[in-house]
């Protein structure tokens, strides 16, 4: 009786495994691979660059601008998004330059509040927009860039 529920325990687990298999296999190659491209698209980041104007993003991806924010001495950034219901703003981040003052042990800014400064923008929904980002010097415009977005 004993070697009866072994094998019957053997038996299903072994079946068990194999139907799994089955289920997976019924998806051909072809068709993982698209789905794994698809889904690396999806998460790739666009950078945003000053000089050039046109962009081809995916529902759902990333898209940042960077630029160096100072704002003690008065170098800072805005931007206008023309639709906001197809590219939002997701948030700002600030990456200060750092140093590592080896004789108190610690790691202290190194240019006062100079930092990388990244907008970060999402594409919602498909359609056309524009976003328009400005660096400014103390309140003046001193750049502006205009960038034509299609979200596919």
């Amino acid at each position: 009786m004993k070697n009866y529920s072994l094998f019957f325990l053997l038996t299903l687990l072994l079946l068990s495994c194999k139907s799994t298999q089955n289920a997976s296999d019924s998806i051909s190659g072809d068709e993982k691979a698209e789905a794994n491209k698809k889904q690396a698209a999806d998460m790739e980041v666009v950078n945003l660059q000053p000089l050039q104007t046109n962009y081809k993003v995916k529902e759902g991806q990333e898209l940042r601008y960077s630029f160096t924010q100072h704002t003690s001495v008065g170098n800072t950034g805005e931007f206008e998004i023309e639709d906001s219901s197809i590219i939002e703003f997701k948030e700002k981040t600030l990456d200060y330059k750092l140093k590592i003052d080896e004789s108190a042990g610690e790691i202290r800014p190194a240019g006062g509040d100079q930092a990388k400064a990244t907008f970060i923008f999402v594409a919602k929904k498909k359609g056309k927009t524009k976003l328009k980002i400005k660096q400014l010097f103390r309140g003046a415009v001193m750049e502006e860039y205009v960038m034509k977005v299609v979200v596919e």
